[in-house]
């Protein structure tokens, strides 16, 4: 319901009016996290689903790229 809310709906989702697939399309690539002062980091590129594009090379390494920040709340 927040992608829709903001005019992104998840492709396959039927439930918030994303459109007809074959699957849903929620997918995280990439993850890390510090748990523990341990450092993890996982990457998986989808393997099944027919709408998958070709992702531009600078997503090949996501933690490189600028994301936006949130305002910190005191």
């Amino acid at each position: 319901m927040a992608l829709k809310s903001v005019g992104a709906s998840i492709l396959g989702d039927e439930i918030y009016g994303g459109a007809d697939a074959d699957r849903g399309y929620l997918h995280a690539y990439a993850l890390q996290f510090t748990h523990r002062n341990e450092h993890f980091s996982f990457k998986q590129l989808p393997s099944v689903g027919e709408y998958w594009p070709e992702l531009p090379t600078e997503w090949e390494s996501p933690e490189t790229l600028t994301w936006p920040t949130l305002p910190h709340k005191k």
